[in-house]
């Protein structure tokens, strides 16, 4: 319609308590189509997704029934490629955080469990990656210096770069630079190290969806799409433009109309600790995918790059704690349980023998 497009072509800007509209380039006009094409699609697949949930839930209501819920999460490995740009951070970011689960249940818990019941073992040393997560998305971190840079009226991909090498190279241990480059950083993982390109980053941070195209959609003829976009300016969690509607939690967001609400990376951390949140008060089980080659053939195996996926995702280092005291630890309600029938076929009282009665 005329009014999506003009929404497209055009950014309504407010100042001094006058409302403008100014036209925009030829590129950022794709920019704000493109953004607005990943949003719906976003909330689309959100609507789908909750319509799975509603569907199959079980309905408890009059009953005292306790449901579980058994949930798999699935990410994207480690990325590493010849050209890595702001989606390898934001897929090696995740990849960050369910490291530093997976090191908390492994090692400090079990480590922890260890000392508190006296078993003698020897102390095994691990990776702590809290230092990488916080380079990324602490007060003054990757993601802060990239979102200021995106707020500056002549902020650059290769500015944005250079606020990085001030700020941290030589620094800070996981944070490095290429000697030729003034557009590259490089970053130490906890499954190794690596290189950025800063091209492209502010554009894929501002990837967000301006309150005029937002109001287009809550008043679209399709109905689907305005109830997914319901509640968009009124800062709810994930809406476009709610920032620029005035923000939530007590701290102002940036202005109406302005050129950034919530950025991408923004929106992309918050979203990982409401994830990390849920899995903190869930029982956790890891399951961990190695790539056996690089060809996709199910016939080779490739030793080294098999031990290095088990090296740096802390496989190793698992087994041996693991090792060094008692793998299988199960209470004996459990041991009763599960091999109970054996015990009686055996003719031994199990469950005297366990408790002593």
């Amino acid at each position: 319609s005329e009014t999506l497009a003009q929404a497209c072509t055009f950014r309504t800007m407010s100042a001094a308590g006058e409302t403008y509209q100014v036209a925009l380039t030829a590129d950022d006009a794709h920019m704000t189509r493109c953004a607005l094409a990943k949003e719906v699609y976003s909330r689309l697949f959100d609507w789908l997704v909750n319509q799975i949930n509603v569907s199959t839930v079980y309905n408890t209501q009059g009953t005292n029934v306790k449901l579980r819920t058994i949930g798999l999460l699935d990410i994207f490995g480690f990325e590493s490629f010849v050209i890595n740009s702001f989606e390898q951070l934001c897929i090696n970011y995740a990849n960050e955080k369910l490291q530093q689960k997976f090191t908390l249940d492994v090692f400090k818990t079990v480590q922890d469990e260890y000392q508190s019941e006296g078993i003698k073992w020897e102390h095994i040393g691990f990776k702590d990656n809290a230092p990488v997560l916080e380079l990324i998305e602490s007060r003054m971190g990757i993601i802060s210096i990239l979102n200021e840079e995106c707020v500056r009226p002549k902020g650059s991909d290769e500015a944005f770069c250079q606020k990085l090498i001030t700020t941290y190279h030589k620094k800070n241990e996981h944070f490095d630079k290429p000697k030729f480059s003034q557009i590259q950083f490089e970053v130490r993982h906890y499954a190794g190290k690596v290189c950025y390109t800063s091209t492209g980053f502010m554009d894929k941070n501002k990837d967000t969806v301006q309150v005029d195209l937002t109001k287009c959609m809550l008043v679209s003829t399709n109905t689907l799409v305005a109830s997914c976009f319901a509640g968009a300016l009124g800062g709810g969690p994930g809406g476009a433009g709610g920032a620029a509607a005035g923000g939530g939690g007590g701290r102002r967001g940036p202005r109406r109309g302005s050129l950034m609400a919530e950025t991408v990376s923004t929106k992309f951390k918050n979203q990982l600790t409401q994830l990390m949140t849920i899995i903190q008060a869930t029982s956790v089980q890891y399951v961990r995918c190695i790539k056996p080659n690089t060809l996709k053939s199910s016939s080779s195996f490739e030793f080294n790059m098999v031990a290095e996926q088990l090296r740096c995702a802390g496989v190793l280092e698992a087994i041996r704690v693991s090792r060094s005291a008692f793998p299988n630890r199960l209470p004996h309600k459990e041991v009763l349980q599960r091999f109970g029938l054996l015990a009686h076929r055996a003719g031994v009282d199990l469950k005297a023998a366990l408790t002593g009665k």
